[in-house]
């Protein structure tokens, strides 16, 4: 029984040891400094156009109601990436339309709605550095909205506008720098599958590996109007680049297929190397304007909302790759400050403005910590564990305050099975009471911004999801999600 288990364990140790093994060249382009990796200069822009028309209808016989949908939306965003010894930035922006008719019909009486909505938003970090990494940073996080709306009965004519703006810049100083690494990852992954399939000549030296890294990443950001061209050109330089360092044992159509797989399906994950620390004000605004002549309270036609507050802040962010699989990257802003609040509603009756809510004054906090572990086995796969914890504080005129909390854990898997399968999973487990999202934070150190119910990712290296809930009431909960993609054509 004994001799049985014995062989059992060897057999077992046997077949471990083949699965997990790997050869001393693929040691070595693994033990690559990649913390250490100096990222050559980036410019990077983009500008995406989208639109869409959608139209539909339905008719209900019990009330003898025909409704018809017409709806046009049209997308324009833009994305600027900037990465040099005096200058770091990224910047989105997006501008939307959206155009609906909504005509009804009920027992022969012809009704009609038409709306329209324009969305405009500018969300930035920039930071200007000095010697010692030592910089200055302004950083926004802004939008403007306007929703209109006309509706016709019969020979009624009904309008309702609104107009939404929110201006939050933020003023700061700082020492740290953030590196981006996902080239060097690249270059590492394309030497360890040519040196599988036997093309590898040599095993290459961390001067080698950084020659490699820097060429992909001056080639990836460069501009092409047409892809093919693009991709051409991509994999000329990295051939030139192998063959002119010697790496390259026979340069055939293995080599050749295993090159293009992985520049074009690898798995470029965005991850960084480096420090933050960085502190500051943030004065903010927003204003909301609403104009109605049709309204609940015949004497009210209109209201305005005023918001304004001073808050200041400090942020730390630490991003480690551990090693060629293992990223690790933690999270951490405090911010805290008052603002005020008025309401005022227009009374018809007495052709003046009254104040509803006036001088309403607050006192909020936050305090957020986020890390994540993540895990890239190879050019396929990834899993993230997220840990996470925000803390709220609010006091508003004479109240006694309350504390809030949004703490659980994530965690994220992604595999990239071929270019047209690819499967994904998040599982997210929280506990939170009375949590508020009143207070500013710095929105560089979260996963995701929220803003009008629009999740934009804005962070120049991590792209996994952090999840800020608003809720008066205890609760503890889980989500999960799993999907597969599939592309037919």
């Amino acid at each position: 029984m004994m001799k049985r288990h014995q062989l059992s364990f060897l057999f077992f140790l046997l077949i471990s040891t083949s699965l997990f093994a790997q050869s001393p060249i693929v040691n070595t382009i693994k033990a690559y400094p990649l913390k250490d990796y100096q990222s050559p200069d980036i410019k990077y822009r983009t500008l995406d156009l989208g639109a869409s028309f959608k139209n539909s209808a339905d008719y209900q016989k019990e009330i003898s109601t025909t409704n018809l949908t017409f709806r046009l939306n049209s997308d324009l965003y833009f994305y600027k990436y900037s990465f040099s010894e005096k200058y770091q930035g990224i910047s989105t922006s997006n501008l939307r339309l959206d155009l609906s008719s909504l005509p009804r019909k009920k027992d022969s009486v012809k009704y009609k709605s038409n709306y329209v909505s324009t969305y405009l938003d500018y969300f930035t970090q920039s930071r200007i550095y000095y010697p010692n990494d030592v910089f200055w940073g302004l950083h926004s996080g802004s939008y403007y909205q306007f929703d209109g709306a006309v509706h016709k009965y019969e020979d009624e004519i009904h309008h309702n506008n609104l107009n939404d703006l929110s201006l939050t810049p933020y003023f700061s100083l700082g020492k740290g720098r953030v590196q981006p690494v996902r080239s060097a990852r690249t270059a590492m992954d394309i030497l360890i599958s040519l040196n599988k399939y036997g093309r590898l000549k040599h095993e290459p030296s961390i001067e080698e590996i950084d020659a490699l890294a820097i060429v992909a990443n001056e080639i990836v950001y460069k501009r092409f109007y047409d892809f093919r061209f693009k991709n051409i050109y991509q994999l000329e330089e990295l051939d030139k680049s192998l063959q002119s360092m010697d790496l390259v044992d026979t340069a055939d159509i293995v080599y050749f297929a295993n090159l293009n797989d992985i520049w074009e399906y690898g798995n470029w994950q965005k991850r960084g190397s480096g420090s933050r620390f960085e502190g500051g004000f943030i004065p903010t605004f927003s204003g909301l304007y609403q104009d109605s002549d049709y309204s609940l309270s015949n004497s009210v036609r209109n209201s305005k909302y005023l918001n304004y507050g001073t808050y200041g802040f400090l942020s730390y962010n630490r991003f480690v790759p551990v090693n060629y699989a293992w990223q690790s990257d933690l999270f951490v802003d405090v911010t805290f400050g008052m603002e005020w609040e008025e309401e005022k509603q227009f009374n018809s009756d007495t052709a003046n403005y009254i104040n509803t809510y006036s001088n309403g004054k607050s006192l909020n906090g936050m305090l957020n910590i986020n890390w994540e572990i993540a895990y890239y086995p190879n050019t396929r796969t990834r899993f993230a564990l997220s840990p996470f914890c925000s803390l709220s504080f609010i006091k508003a005129n004479e109240s006694d305050g309350s504390f809030g909390i949004n703490s659980g854990v994530n965690f994220s898997t992604y595999y990239y099975v071929s270019p047209r399968f690819r499967i994904s999973a998040l599982f997210n487990f929280y506990y939170y009471d009375d949590f508020s999202l009143k207070t500013p934070f710095p929105f560089w150190n979260s996963y995701l911004y929220n803003n009008a119910n629009e999740y934009r990712v804005l962070n120049d290296v991590v792209t996994t999801q952090n999840f800020l809930r608003e809720n008066n009431q205890p609760s503890i909960g889980y989500y999960l999600s799993f999907g597969i993609s599939y592309a037919i054509f």
